[in-house]
């Protein structure tokens, strides 16, 4: 019999649902790939919770093409709020992708088996982000799956460390993003300009860098609409 299980098989895990473990909140990514050039240095980003209720937008040069993205609620509405963001564009012409981003706690341990990455929702709640924390939890699955070879113990008991570790370097980071997430959603877009208008004064920059989890919205200046 297998000792011990990875399941680092994605948003929608097999490994998870054989587990019965509920899955977490997911949102659906879109993405679109352009033949444009753009070898500009900046990522552009849209909010508007008119638009793109709960999350934003995206423009992202990539030399020989360009990007453009949106993720949202799953269902036929955010692939609506796609079509109209790449009409913005005249955008006609693409690759099209989407996938599932997780967010949210979840268990992540079982008899024998740990969640990693996607399975486990070990996702920036803010950005989608998943490849950082994704690495800094494979190395504490790593280190408990060592622990656990070398004690010859794979029950969930035992496993349960895992998920104490895993919190203890990424967990606040979630926490925080949980909560900023949930406040975003809830706000009217002349709040939300607000909000970039303050950020360009030093002291409410350097607090929302230090606390906030929110480098991503600082290279530039986002877009909203009234």
């Amino acid at each position: 019999a297998t000792k011990l299980i990875c399941g680092a098989d994605g948003s929608n895990s097999f490994v998870r649902r054989k587990l019965g473990i509920e899955p977490p909140n997911k949102l659906h990514g879109i993405m679109a790939i352009t033949g444009e050039e753009d070898y500009s240095n900046f990522v552009d980003l849209y909010f508007d919770n008119n638009m793109y209720p709960g999350f934003f937008a995206w423009k992202i040069p990539r030399g020989k093409t360009t990007e453009y993205g949106i993720a949202g609620e799953i269902g036929p509405a955010n692939v609506q709020n796609f079509n109209n963001f790449l009409a913005k564009f005249n955008v006609s012409k693409y690759e099209l992708s989407s996938g599932v981003i997780p967010f949210g706690f979840q268990k992540s341990y079982a008899n024998r088996i740990l969640l990693v990455g996607d399975a486990a929702a070990q996702v920036k709640p803010l950005t989608g982000g998943g490849v950082i924390y994704g690495m800094i939890c494979a190395r504490a699955a790593a280190q408990t799956f060592a622990e656990a070879v070398a004690k010859n113990k794979f029950d969930e008991n035992f496993l349960s460390r895992y998920q104490k570790l895993w919190r203890s370097r990424i967990g606040k980071g979630i926490a925080r993003g949980l909560v900023i997430r949930k406040i975003y959603a809830r706000m009217p877009n002349k709040m939300i300009d607000l909000i970039f208008t303050l950020l360009n004064n030093g002291l409410v920059r350097n607090i929302f860098e230090k606390y906030g989890d929110m480098e991503f919205i600082l290279e530039k200046k986002p877009h909203t609409e009234a």
